[in-house]
């Protein structure tokens, strides 16, 4: 499973899309621990722009807090599932 939390200045990001980074987890949910972890450059701040990209990373499940309904929504349809 991957998860992404977003981040600015190696703290946790309030907003999903205003952040600087992501932190990108690689998560064995058999050994429910962290096999890696991996910093990626956000994205500008779009609207529609954040899904598409986020699908790139995240196969399986995003966790995000602080996104909009209206970011979520093209998601909701196909992979990452959106949990807030």
């Amino acid at each position: 499973m991957r998860i992404a939390i977003p981040t600015s200045d190696g703290r946790l990001h309030q907003h999903f899309g205003h952040c600087a980074e992501f932190a990108i987890l690689d998560v064995d949910p058999v050994k429910k621990e962290i096999a890696a972890t991996t910093m990626v450059k956000a994205p500008e701040h779009q609207p529609g722009l954040l899904p598409p990209w986020r699908a790139g990373y995240l196969r399986s499940m995003a966790s995000m807090s602080g996104i909009s309904p209206e970011a979520t929504a093209p998601t909701r349809s196909s992979a990452p599932v959106p949990v807030t």
